[in-house]
């Protein structure tokens, strides 16, 4: 009794390859069927990031940091997009009653361009070390400070805002971004 060539395999093995009706290599499709599911849970990973604020404004991305006193708070988005505008909130107590010294380090003032400031500074200062706006002081209370930002450069955004000129060392916060392309 002579078999076919064609039919040697066990048709009910659906693991095994098969040249008849139609070749089927089975190692390759149980390679592209792992390689599709991948790119599925790839892409359920990236929707699910995007939702959360990875890429643009969300519970991810929104972050508040302030320095150990209380005297400067800062609200900022960790991640920004180049070219596109943002919104930051800077919140300073009083150190004395001749105004309040917001200073800008270097390393921001390189990664982002300020497009407007409110309220409107009273002084705008310029050094080696970066800018600083000096408001008036309000009496009694903090003053919130919005500066509308656009990010110029991509990558990694690290940068410093002090209340007080660098050289009196006086409260400062630490802010860490990101800028997509």
């Amino acid at each position: 009794m002579a078999t076919d060539r064609n039919h040697r395999s066990d048709p009910l093995d659906e693991w095994a390859d098969r040249d008849y009706p139609v070749a089927e290599d089975m190692a390759f499709q149980r390679l592209s069927w792992i390689i599709e599911r991948s790119g599925w849970a790839v892409m359920v990973v990236l929707v699910i990031a995007a939702l959360a604020g990875a890429f643009s404004s969300g519970f991810i991305s929104g972050a508040t940091t302030s320095d150990p006193s209380g005297a400067l708070t800062v609200e900022y988005e960790r991640f920004h997009r180049t070219g596109a505008s943002d919104v930051m909130q800077i919140t300073a107590a009083p150190l004395s009653g001749d105004g309040i010294l917001l200073h800008l380090d270097a390393g921001f003032l390189r990664r982002f361009t300020i497009e407007s400031v409110t309220p409107e500074p009273r002084e705008w200062r310029g050094d080696e070390d970066g800018a600083a706006m000096v408001f008036p002081a309000p009496e009694g209370r903090s003053l919130t400070v919005h500066l509308a930002l656009r990010p110029e450069r991509a990558g990694r955004a690290t940068s410093r805002i002090m209340l007080g000129r660098p050289a009196d060392h006086g409260p400062a916060v630490e802010l860490a971004m990101f800028v997509y392309p």
